[in-house]
């Protein structure tokens, strides 16, 4: 609905329309279905977007961050924060400023795409051309932040 709105302003303007999904729209994994799938959602808005609004001057950039040490791992189901709840290693997380830095030069180039941390790019490579490799890897072994299936 917010770009629905801001379009006919952006048209004006031959602004940047800008969608932050997440690196959970590269790849899928187990027990984060609706997430996964909101944020496939995400990127397929931007994508249509994308070319919809080809040749308009308007450009739409997905942009999609790994792990951020925020509060958003730690709030449970009823809006409560635990920070003990935060299952992933930290060494895999982004600041929300270095994320935000990281942003701008693919917004100012007017990028369709941009993936910002190294191991979502990793990921998102061998989903796209490996995905029996990650169905083994999510199955068959333990990943920080992440349950096996059936656990």
């Amino acid at each position: 609905m917010t770009a629905k709105h801001a379009l006919p302003e952006l048209r004006k303007t031959k602004g940047r329309l800008v969608l932050v999904g997440s690196g959970g729209s590269m790849i899928a994994s187990p027990n984060f279905c609706a997430y996964t799938s909101t944020k496939y959602a995400v990127r397929a808005i931007g994508q249509t977007l994308s070319m919809e609004l080809y040749k308009s001057g308007v450009t739409c950039t997905n942009i999609y961050p790994g792990y951020m040490s925020t509060e958003f791992a730690q709030i449970d189901n009823d809006g409560k924060v635990s920070p003990e709840k935060q299952k992933w290693d930290n060494s895999f997380t982004w600041t929300a400023e270095k994320s935000a830095q990281a942003c701008i030069s693919p917004i100012y180039k007017r990028k369709r795409e941009y993936v910002i941390s190294a191991s979502v790019k990793t990921f998102a490579w061998l989903g796209r051309h490996f995905p029996g490799v990650v169905h083994y890897i999510f199955t068959r072994f333990s990943i920080p932040g992440i349950e096996k299936p059936g656990n």
